[in-house]
């Protein structure tokens, strides 16, 4: 009799269990999206469709869009990652521009296409000077590369005089 009993609640556990995921699988459908054809697209504009498509944008590259992956025509979840690979990176040269302040530097570079990151260091001297650059002036980079500016913060000892 125990043995039928303990059959009898794994059957009925194993029909809800089985019930539910059956209810799941045809009821309860994820949303999905189809991937449109992007080839020939500035890589801009094609950023811009598949996001309103609810879709994450990884590029590779920059200009046209020569193919996708997942590719064109293949429906996918909505949130998911696509890449795009374009035509060709665009390399950039580092202008040299040390000893300038550094306000007009971060203007110049982010103006060119390069994304800035400040290191700041107290130097003995004026302050507010782009001290080096790196990679240094003369380097071609990837467009949408970063360039580490040195600024100088200023003098390390002010405000500690000796008594």
């Amino acid at each position: 009799m125990k043995k039928f009993l303990l059959f009898t609640f794994y059957l009925i556990i194993g029909l809800l269990v089985g019930g539910a995921a059956f209810f799941a699988f045809f009821f309860v459908r994820v949303k999905t999206v189809e991937i449109p054809d992007l080839q020939g697209l500035n890589y801009t504009e094609a950023v811009k469709t598949l996001n309103e498509l609810g879709l994450e944008v990884r590029v590779q590259g920059s200009g046209t869009v020569r193919r996708s992956y997942p590719a064109a025509g293949t429906k996918v979840r909505k949130g998911r990652e696509v890449i795009l690979s374009c035509e060709g990176v665009k390399r950039l040269t580092v202008p040299d521009l040390v000893g300038v302040r550094y306000n007009t530097v971060i203007k110049i570079l982010q103006e060119k296409g390069f994304h800035v990151r400040i290191v700041q260091m107290p130097f003995k001297g004026t302050d507010g000077r782009v001290m080096g650059l790196f990679p240094p002036p003369g380097s071609l980079i990837e467009e949408n590369g970063e360039i580490s500016v040195l600024i100088d913060s200023g003098d390390p000892l002010k405000g500690w005089e000796m008594r």
